[in-house]
């Protein structure tokens, strides 16, 4: 059995897996559902990670920033984009109209 397939066996049965961030396989699992294209990018990027860290920093941030593009859409979201953003700025975006959902929701409690 290779190491990625013996982490995932250690990761399903719930072993303390040390240096891997388990956040990963959980949001491969996400976004591979809903988003194929994201998914496609952050597989790359996975993939990257040892060989080339810039690439999969890069490719992880595409695959994100395409994500946060996605939620944006939705009608929920007051808040438009023009298409400009850095990455910071559409995060800075979708919080502040997570916090402001929030608040309604607890306002109504």
């Amino acid at each position: 059995m290779n190491g990625e397939d013996l982490l995932k066996v250690a990761i399903g049965l719930g072993v303390d897996t040390p240096d891997f961030i388990p956040i990963v396989t959980t949001f491969k699992n996400v976004i591979k559902s809903e988003h194929n294209t994201a998914y496609d990018t952050f597989n790359k990027a996975y993939k990257q990670i040892e060989t080339d860290p810039s690439i999969a920093v890069g490719l992880a941030n595409s695959a994100l920033e395409s994500i946060i593009k996605e939620i944006i859409k939705d009608e929920r979201i007051s808040c438009k984009i023009t298409g400009n953003e850095t990455i910071f700025k559409l995060t800075t975006i979708i919080l502040k109209e997570f916090t402001k959902y929030m608040t309604k929701i607890c306002n109504t409690l």
